[in-house]
């Protein structure tokens, strides 16, 4: 389960994403990235699914496109035959599962502003159950009543995105978040605040799928990448330490909301 969180603010898009690879016992396999920057786009890609979509999706972006207007005026055309292209590769990777969700952001220079947005890649098969699917909630609940991106659509995101949900029971005045849903992205601070939504995630416990056991699967590192009209600022803002490869993590269901802010606040200061 990547942890995948974006705050669109007004001058800068930010997103972070935890480290963690993990095998379907939920054992860490690897740290590593998961946001790749395109620096010659002014953009960034994170993917949630298999590890090998970041950096699929990251060469064929930075090949086919010149800039990040282009990108996203040409993507919905182009990633479902990058997608097939590759589909074996992110199947054997993802074990057997080659279902991804692509996550963009990046600079306008066309619009001069920060933008964020997803699309979803899915294979013919599941491609077929899900308009089938759809048409039948549609059918029982109307047309307004159901919410679901369309496979290989692309979708603007705003404010604040947070995936996967924060742990149940959790709530985000018990977290330190005192703003409302509205107003959050423009007041957050991405260095603190990121990392808490992370936090927050990381003690969700759940199966990677039915029948395996609960565990955690958000650590590792917490990695920002932050976009403006002057360019891509990135790097490792926090870590946790005691995840370790070949193990599985243990999150810190006691954590002490204050102190974990205290802490992250009394680190060098990066992003202003």
């Amino acid at each position: 389960m990547t942890a995948v969180n974006i705050a669109i603010q007004k001058r800068a898009v930010h997103i972070m994403t935890d480290g963690l690879s993990y095998n379907k016992e939920g054992v860490v396999v690897e740290v590593s990235p998961k946001c790749w920057a395109l620096p010659s786009l002014n953009a960034a890609v994170a993917c949630m699914g298999p590890s090998l979509a970041n950096i699929v999706t990251a060469a064929e972006f930075t090949k086919r496109f010149s800039s990040f207007d282009e990108m996203i005026a040409g993507l919905e055309e182009a990633m479902p035959k990058i997608y097939l292209a590759n589909i074996s590769l992110l199947t054997e990777n993802g074990g057997g599962i080659p279902d991804t969700r692509i996550y963009i952001v990046g600079w306008s220079e066309g619009r001069n502003r920060p933008e964020a947005y997803s699309i979803l890649c899915i294979p013919p098969d599941s491609l077929e159950y899900w308009h089938k699917t759809h048409e039948k909630q549609k059918a029982q609940f109307g047309e307004g009543a159901v919410v679901a991106d369309e496979p290989f659509k692309l979708v603007p995101l705003d404010d604040v995105i947070m995936n996967p949900p924060f742990a149940a029971g959790l709530t985000g005045e018990q977290c330190g978040f005192k703003a409302s849903k509205t107003t959050l992205a423009d007041t957050l601070d991405p260095e603190v605040d990121m990392v808490v939504m992370l936090q927050m995630q990381r003690l969700r416990e759940e199966p990677l799928r039915p029948g395996l056991p609960a565990t955690s699967k958000v650590g590792g590192h917490a990695l920002l990448t932050s976009i403006d009209a002057g360019g891509i600022r990135q790097r490792v803002v926090h870590r946790w330490p005691a995840d370790k490869v070949g193990e599985v993590i243990a999150p810190e269901h006691n954590t002490d909301w204050k102190a974990f802010r205290r802490e992250l606040k009394g680190t060098r200061r990066w992003w202003k």
